[in-house]
């Protein structure tokens, strides 16, 4: 349930800075998820590392913008768990210039069909 984007650069004397990132992406719909992840990867500059965290193939999980803009707002609603599929993940990371070094089923969620991802940006 969180998104972690970690950038490095050299400082002035030479030594890796650090940048970190954290922000909770699985509370909104697949296309706001998909908007941070676009602006965080998009931002990570060369030679950085990302890690997230999305469910990306929950049981008996869909989504439809129609539907959902349809129903009213509630405040105090129960928290929303949504996800975004594996592949437009994937397409996003590569549209970014970022390289999938790895991506492992995780228990994050409490349920099948969470996926951390880590990488790079060459």
């Amino acid at each position: 349930m969180i998104a972690v984007a970690i950038s490095q650069k050299l400082g002035a004397t030479g030594v890796p800075v650090s940048r970190m990132s954290q922000v909770a992406i699985t509370g909104v719909p697949p296309p706001v998820i998909a908007r941070m992840l676009q602006t965080l990867l998009h931002k990570l500059r060369r030679g950085g590392g990302f890690l997230f965290q999305v469910p990306t193939q929950p049981p008996g999980y869909s989504f439809d913008t129609a539907d959902y803009l349809q129903r009213p707002n509630a405040v105090g609603a129960s928290f929303e768990m949504h996800a975004l599929p594996m592949h437009a993940a994937l397409d996003i990371i590569a549209d970014a210039g970022g390289r999938v070094k790895e991506v492992v089923s995780d228990n994050w969620t409490g349920a099948l069909g969470s996926h951390t991802f880590f990488g790079t940006k060459p």
